[in-house]
């Protein structure tokens, strides 16, 4: 029996310098066929060429103006039973899109990725800290990433609408439809960025974009997006145990939901047409 296709997903815009650790990790997956399609968002850092000469089985399309849009776009190509999406700050453990497989053959239409951070210093290191608080958790972690393609299209895939907390939207319209949501133990490496200020910045944009999701998730969404989350509370004794990074945890989440709610409350002032027309490269999650 031919095993399934597995179409991948990359929605990207200016990832040159950081695109090649994921599709370099997709090429090495024990699990086959899979496709990959990668959408670009009209990059200007030598990324079209890059992927062209280094990656020729990539399937490479140009379309904007947002992730979801492209992310849509890239799954209307795929050729597979199964889709799968990644940002291009990524990277997959080899055995990754085979386990999800596998759950599928054992009657799963979605499965839920765990993920760990990447990178080093103290920032870095307080991310990750984070990511393990997550795990497990009914509210922090979403079954955005590997979906049967009926099932996707189904539920109408990705909100174009919706630039922040679209993963778990995606998520919730799944449970809703009845879908079975299985989850893998073989992690996701997010290579997010450290940089304290950067990512409060990124940590605005979304705020400023967070309106439509709360609207629609009500007090599920205010226990994603809050700064003491019940994952927190659960995982004490883990913060416990490394206490300088969970001080700076606190510090970093506490700066980054100021920063989300001060974008909240940009959203309701903002002149008439100053919305950005492209979300900052690399990661989904508005949390």
């Amino acid at each position: 029996m031919t095993p399934p296709l597995v179409s991948i997903v990359v929605p990207t815009k200016n990832s040159a310098a950081i695109l090649p650790r994921l599709l370099d990790s997709i090429r090495a997956q024990t699990y086959q066929p899979v496709e990959v399609i990668v959408v670009d968002n009209h990059s200007t850092d030598g990324e079209p060429e890059l992927v062209r000469s280094r990656y020729p089985e990539v399937r490479f399309f140009t379309q904007g103006p947002e992730r979801n849009v492209q992310r849509n776009f890239g799954a209307r190509q795929a050729r597979g039973e199964f889709v799968m999406f990644f940002d291009s700050d990524m990277e997959l453990r080899p055995g990754l899109v085979g386990d999800c497989v596998r759950l599928a053959g054992e009657g799963a239409d979605a499965v839920i990725l765990p993920e760990e951070g990447g990178g080093g210093g103290f920032w870095a290191e307080c991310q990750k800290l984070e990511k393990r608080c997550y795990y497990n958790d009914p509210y922090m972690e979403a079954a955005n990433r590997f979906i049967r393609a009926s099932a996707y299209w189904k539920v109408g895939g990705y909100s174009e609408t919706m630039v922040a907390g679209e993963d778990f939207d995606l998520h919730e319209k799944l449970k809703a439809g009845g879908y079975k949501i299985a989850r893998t133990e073989v992690v996701l490496v997010h290579h997010e960025p450290a940089g304290f200020w950067s990512v409060a910045r990124k940590k605005f944009y979304y705020g400023s974009l967070m309106w439509e999701y709360l609207a629609r998730a009500g007090a599920t969404g205010v226990k994603r997006f809050a700064p003491l989350k019940p994952a927190f509370l659960r995982q004490w004794r883990l913060l416990a145990r490394d206490p300088l990074h969970a001080a700076g945890l606190v510090t970093m989440k506490t700066t980054q939901w100021m920063a989300g709610f001060l974008g909240l409350l940009w959203s309701f002032v903002r002149p008439a047409g100053s919305r950005r027309s492209t979300a900052p490269t690399g990661s989904n999650k508005g949390s």
